[in-house]
């Protein structure tokens, strides 16, 4: 079997969606955790299955049922004559030999509607609290109580806010591979996110940088700075799952997420919503209730960085939702 874009290569990968074959150049090979590697096709963005790994189910399912007949051609069963049955076995004997059964997880729903109460709940699971003490203690510390050189506090900061950037985008990716609890950032990740993380950098610029620079220079919150504003917190989130989805430059076409937001307005619009509610009541608890008492401090961080995943988690909810249909 050869690739379909490589027809000089062998396939190795078949894509559930577009029930195609590819080679390795086609398909983004993306370790999530250390027992769990997603394949994504590059054309399509679904699920990829390796052709090894689909040969060795099939020879599982017979080493599980060896007392089912093999299929055969009609001319093969003409010529065999007639099929002894063999006594049928309760379900839960196992084959002699066969390996047992390992139960799978649930996996996560295609439905955005569905997924949205769980978002609420992921920071909590797997390594979830854990990460978020970790994260909302070493920003506490930064913040709070760090009183040294301004050099060696820029790099301090430099260095955290870039493992943040490269975590919370992996909470988007985790989410569109139906990943169901916070896992670690492994190294060979690290070596992966160089170029995805440029192109978040550039598109947060490109699309909340025109109202700041408008505000600097012209000292004004009229309605042009507004506009500015609410459009690019509107193209942002699209931006974020188009590379999360594709990870090439080309996911950095505004007019690609204009027509994907159109196309899916409905979800969309309701996914914004609950993105500037978040962001109100972070706002709100930070800045309002919490910090007002000097041992509630850190309980305020800890909101604040549950909050984040929570919206990074639910920007990548919607990207396994509809990626079928974004281009």
């Amino acid at each position: 079997m050869d690739c379909k874009s490589h027809p000089e290569k062998p396939a190795a990968y078949y894509c559930l969606a577009c029930k195609n074959y590819f080679c390795g150049s086609c398909v983004s090979v993306r370790k999530v955790t250390q027992d769990f590697t997603a394949y994504v096709c590059l054309t399509c963005g679904g699920k990829c299955d390796l052709l090894a790994g689909i040969e060795k189910e099939a020879k599982k399912k017979e080493l599980k049922f060896p007392f089912l007949p093999k299929k055969e051609s009609n001319d093969k069963k003409e010529s065999a004559g007639p099929v002894e049955k063999l006594p049928k076995k309760p379900f839960f004997q196992k084959a002699a030999g066969g390996p047992s059964a390992k139960k799978e997880p649930r996996p996560l729903s295609e439905k955005f509607w569905v997924n949205l109460p769980g978002v609420l709940f992921f920071p909590l699971k797997g390594l979830g609290a854990l990460h978020l003490f970790f994260n909302a203690g070493i920003l506490f510390a930064l913040t709070e109580h760090l009183k040294t050189g301004w050099v060696f506090n820029f790099l301090l900061w430099a260095v955290y806010l870039t493992y943040t950037g490269i975590f919370l985008f992996k909470i988007v990716e985790d989410a569109t591979v139906g990943s169901r609890s916070l896992e670690q950032v492994n190294l060979v990740y690290w070596t992966k996110v160089s170029m995805p993380l440029v192109y978040l950098i550039i598109v947060s610029i490109s699309c909340l940088g025109p109202a700041q620079l408008y505000f600097i220079f012209q000292k004004k919150l009229d309605a042009l700075y507004l506009v500015l504003l609410i459009v690019g917190i509107i193209i942002l989130p699209m931006m974020v799952v188009r590379i999360a989805l594709f990870r090439t430059l080309g996911s950095l076409n505004p007019l690609k997420a204009s027509a994907a937001i159109k196309n899916h307005f409905l979800p969309y619009a309701a996914m914004i919503l609950i993105l500037l509610a978040l962001e109100f009541l972070k706002y709100y608890l930070n800045f309002d209730v919490l910090t007002d008492y000097r041992n509630t401090q850190f309980l305020a961080y800890l909101v604040f960085v549950y909050i984040v995943f929570v919206m990074m988690r639910l920007i990548g909810v919607f990207a396994r939702c509809y990626k079928q249909k974004i281009s």
